[in-house]
């Protein structure tokens, strides 16, 4: 039986930082005022800001937050002067840097003080940054100017992974190459660097691990992991969202044949690959290759998936329902569905949206109504209810209370790689 699960360890302040000033707290001028003469125009960001905080929790992404702001502070010089223009941007005028040699000297100094990982809890978090510096000769004459030449820059060392880049002229001045990202995506499929982590589900009064869903990230060689947030763009503009699906549920079910039964896993299906005609057949097979009982399988699909051709996805739906698997109605609340369509489709759950979960915290006063309206709707239907993005333990009794079969979210576990989750059944 799978065992009662410990709740997850709070975060602290990271390890390896003061609690001392901080860049926000130190800043002297705006972005939007005048050019500071004979100054390089610094844009500094944390990469893969939306994915770290995706996969670490708002509470622990703070304190990342912090530590980015208190290096890009020991970056900045006395006579320099800076401003956040974001929690995960700053800019930062660098007086009598003019020279390519200068800059580079001040690109060194930076890549040497986001190289130490920052320890926070038991995890150790390996900043990664992109930076772009605008030096005078780059012929932008005032702050908009320079600061958009900045943003190319930020956006042009992303598209070729670069830490930092010099934008010392407009003429090469284009968008984020979406053709290498696409590219890289496909030899980062071919050489295996993708893998799916697991988040924890657990039943909502016992609080053990019933379950888990699959997300997938990427490891690529020498880098930090990056969350789907930075690769599903690139993904479905190159059409390879079926090989990608194909291979999260195969990895999926291949990882759930290593755990006690009846621990599940669910695979989320994007509307494209539910039209796909290959879906079925590629569901079979894994299911017969390793052995796994069909009913194990929970194939999460998007409420918006019915805005395209809900009579297909509808007997799409009841193809794979009839094979074994589980259907749930993802993200619900958030789209199309209407109670006919829910009436009609061959679902067994319904997974609500993590906007009216994470209500109940905050200043939205009329989130538990709506969850109680939400759960009724499903129990008239008779459909197994999970709540996604539960973070805190008085929304935790509150959804118990409500009627919530399950619940998934931070509290309980981030996405997590597979021998951890087994780690975390077994403990």
């Amino acid at each position: 039986m799978p065992r009662r699960m410990a709740t997850a360890p709070r975060c602290g302040s990271p390890r390896n930082s003061d609690r001392g000033t901080t860049a926000s707290s130190r800043t002297s001028t705006s972005c939007d005022g005048p050019v500071v003469k004979n100054a390089t125009l610094a844009v500094i960001e944390l990469a893969n800001h939306e994915d770290l905080e995706a996969d670490l929790g708002e509470a622990c992404m703070a304190l990342v937050l912090s530590e980015f702001a208190r290096r890009v502070e020991q970056f900045r010089r006395e006579r320099d002067e800076l401003v956040e223009s974001a929690p995960h941007k700053f800019c930062i005028w660098l007086r009598d840097v003019a020279q390519r040699q200068q800059i580079e000297l001040a690109a060194a100094k930076l890549e040497r003080l986001m190289t130490p990982p920052i320890s926070i809890v038991d995890e150790e978090i390996r900043p990664q940054f992109h930076a772009a510096f605008v030096p005078p000769v780059a012929g932008a004459h005032d702050t908009d100017a320079r600061m958009r030449l900045g943003e190319l820059g930020i956006r042009e060392a992303r598209s070729r992974d670069l830490p930092w880049i010099v934008k010392d002229t407009a003429a090469n001045d284009r968008p984020m190459d979406d053709h290498r990202m696409i590219h890289r995506v496909t030899r980062a499929l071919e050489e295996g660097e993708f893998t799916p982590y697991f988040q924890p589900k657990v039943n909502a009064g016992l609080r053990n691990v019933t379950g888990c869903e699959a997300l997938l990230r990427w490891h690529p060689p020498g880098h930090n992991v990056i969350g789907p947030g930075t690769f599903m763009p690139a993904v479905a503009k190159g059409g390879l969202l079926p090989d990608l699906t194909w291979y999260v549920l195969k990895a999926a079910i291949a990882q759930c044949r290593k755990w006690p039964d009846p621990i599940g896993v669910a695979v989320n299906v994007p509307p494209a690959v539910l039209l796909d005609g290959q879906l079925e057949d590629v569901i079979r097979d894994a299911l017969a290759i390793y052995s796994v009982a069909p009913e194990r399988l929970t194939l999460e699909i998007t409420e918006d998936a019915m805005a395209g051709d809900p009579t297909q996805i509808g007997a799409n739906m009841r193809t794979l329902r009839e094979l074994g698997a589980r259907l749930s109605i993802d993200d619900f609340g958030t789209g199309y569905s209407s109670l006919s369509h829910l009436q009609d489709l061959p679902i067994d759950e319904l997974k609500i949206d993590r906007s009216f979960v994470q209500g109940l915290a905050g200043s939205e006063p009329r989130s538990e109504g709506i969850l109680a309206g939400v759960v009724a709707l499903a129990r008239g239907l008779e459909l197994h209810i999970v709540a996604e993005g539960v973070e805190d333990e008085s929304s935790a009794v509150t959804l118990a209370t409500l009627g919530c079969d399950t619940l998934q979210g931070y509290l309980f576990g981030k996405a997590m790689p597979a021998d951890q989750f087994r780690r975390m059944m077994d403990g």
